[in-house]
């Protein structure tokens, strides 16, 4: 995808999406600083390689959970691990690779 000079995004398949804006949150600042401590606690989450899937894998992190990365191998995986290391350089992040789609992958 390419962009023009008004942040307009231009699919090479012809169509166009827009730039997606930056958002601060008026909430998760208090409901992090309000997050019980989870160290040696567990916790898996789905879908983290961006959005809500990504902001709750590493916020258990922070809080010092060990956070179990479910995810297809991709380097989009790989990236968000590696965007929380470095953010949290002490967290307890591990990428487990978990196609959903697939019931083997979940055995």
């Amino acid at each position: 995808a390419l962009s023009n000079s008004n942040g307009i995004g231009i699919d090479t398949m012809g169509g166009s999406f827009a730039k997606p804006i930056e958002i601060t949150s008026v909430h998760y600042v208090g409901f992090l600083q309000k997050m019980s401590r989870m160290d040696g606690k567990v916790v898996v989450v789905t879908g983290c390689t961006t959005g809500t899937g990504f902001v709750a894998a590493k916020a258990m992190a922070s809080v010092g959970a060990h956070v179990l990365m479910l995810n297809r191998l991709s380097q989009r995986a790989t990236d968000a691990e590696e965007a929380i290391k470095k953010d949290l350089p002490h967290a307890k992040v591990t990428t487990v690779a978990c196609d959903l789609m697939s019931f083997k992958s979940v055995l």
